[in-house]
């Protein structure tokens, strides 16, 4: 990988002369690759270098919302003890006797509120698998989140890969409530409010900046590097692009998470709630026609065959937004799988933005 990565540079240096190069991340478990930052117009000889296998511009990814969720039910709830109950009896979450003991769910995200009363549940007499010892003797083996903290029985281990701390609290002025919220569905254990596995262990992987809320590439891997050496149960990662097609990028982490399932751990990856393909047809009512009445979206990665995708629900009326989804003025990804007519690298003149570009053998 390092003799790649300066192959790389070279490869950089010789196209665009003079160009400032930033070594990033190395990654060794979930892929052999790295990122570097340099000019965008040099992306075709990074992908020509010698053990290069493939190379894409960084995405910057966003949470996958379900828009107009209320929350608890009040009146409608099955048990009017718990605020959730009508969500556990539409999974039948509430009918099974397994509550998730020894199971260890990590949620890469945009962050969790620690504190939220969701995760205040007494974890006394709870068979867990990860103990304040385990995780000290874990962290110093992780290749990216060397720094993190364990915190309590219920969340034993915290790391921001975006901001390179433990703080796992959102601080972006937007909103970004969403990874307590996914946590709390999978394993709140609150005596109102419980997940569909109240006993399981939660890792939290922050990968949202507390600058602007973005979450680029380089995070998300690295987190999902580290993941082959904690080995938690299951990922759950409700990041993505809506209607996601096959790139290049989606080419290197479907690899990914292939090894992530090899190593025992099963990524549940978001399928979307994007409305669907017939979002502003000629129906007027962005309805399907009966004659095209397969018109759902599968988003990325969940559409993706090493992950299992699944759907949490589907908004009328909202519309499906463009590939991409990052902040206005990032540049785009344009890599395309080998085979395929690849798209022309973006212009942008020298000082612009410089993009991350990431290889691996």
């Amino acid at each position: 990988m390092r003799r790649s990565r300066i192959a790389s540079k070279t490869s950089v240096e010789a196209v665009v002369p003079g160009a400032d190069i930033t070594d990033v991340r190395d990654y060794t478990h979930a892929l052999d690759g790295f990122a570097i930052q340099a000019p965008a117009s040099s992306l075709d000889a990074i992908k020509a270098t010698e053990g290069v296998k493939a190379a894409f511009i960084e995405r910057h990814h966003k949470p996958m919302v379900v828009e107009g969720d209320t929350g608890a039910l009040g009146s409608e709830a099955v048990d009017p003890a718990l605020q959730n109950a009508s969500s556990l009896e539409m999974t039948r979450a509430n009918q099974t006797t397994q509550k998730g003991d020894r199971q260890v769910v990590e949620v890469i995200d945009t962050g969790i509120e620690a504190t939220h009363q969701a995760f205040s549940g007494s974890m006394d007499g709870v068979d867990v698998r990860l103990s304040q010892s385990d995780v000290e003797a874990l962290v110093g083996k992780l290749p990216h989140g060397k720094t993190g903290a364990y915190l309590n029985n219920k969340i034993p281990f915290v790391f921001d890969y975006a901001d390179n701390d433990a703080d796992v609290l959102p601080k972006s002025s937007k909103d970004l409530s969403h990874g307590t919220h996914v946590a709390a569905i999978a394993a709140a254990n609150a005596a109102d409010l419980q997940g569909t596995a109240p006993h399981a262990q939660i890792i939290v992987a922050k990968v949202a900046s507390d600058k602007d809320g973005s979450i680029p590439d380089n995070t998300v891997l690295a987190a999902l590097d580290d993941a082959v050496v904690i080995k938690p149960d299951s990922i759950n990662l409700s990041l993505g692009e809506d209607a996601g097609m096959g790139t290049e990028a989606g080419t290197m982490y479907a690899e990914v998470y292939k090894n992530l399932a090899v190593a025992g751990v099963t990524v549940n990856a978001a399928a979307g709630n994007s409305y669907s393909s017939a979002y502003s047809n000629y129906s007027g009512k962005n309805k399907p026609f009966a004659t095209d009445p397969d018109a759902g979206t599968v988003s990325e990665p969940g559409s993706y065959s090493s992950t299992p995708g699944r759907r949490f629900g589907q908004q009328p009326g909202r519309p499906a937004l463009p590939d991409g989804g990052g902040p206005p003025g990032r540049l785009p990804e344009v890599a395309r799988p080998q085979g395929r007519r690849r798209a022309e690298p973006p212009r942008h003149p020298r000082g612009d933005l410089h993009p991350r570009l990431r290889g691996y053998r």
